[in-house]
């Protein structure tokens, strides 16, 4: 029986690992980009400037603008909040579902 040593087996699983993350972050990446569109076309269908919806959910303008440009994701209770809000998913909020 012949047993890898220890280091080619660390670097597989290191390998893995980046690889697995790399997947992630386009996952991510994926997510955030049906959000923000989804996000900018539910407040224009209720006719809301990215001011109005900051003032009613207690945020600044510019946090709206950067979820909608994607330069930031929402927290989980941030989601929750956007999905009652504007009555629906956070699994449709998110493109999991139509």
């Amino acid at each position: 029986c012949i047993i890898a040593p220890p280091i080619l087996i660390i670097n597989q699983y290191v390998s893995y690992f980046t690889d697995f993350m790399s997947e992630c972050k386009v996952i991510k990446g994926i997510f955030m980009k049906i959000f923000a569109q989804r996000l900018k076309s539910l407040r224009k269908e209720i006719g809301l400037s990215q001011e109005a919806l900051a003032k009613k959910l207690n945020l600044d303008k510019s946090t709206i603008a950067k979820y909608e440009t994607e330069k930031i994701s929402p927290s989980i209770e941030m989601l929750i909040i956007f999905a009652k809000f504007f009555k629906v998913s956070t699994d449709y909020l998110l493109g999991i579902e139509e």
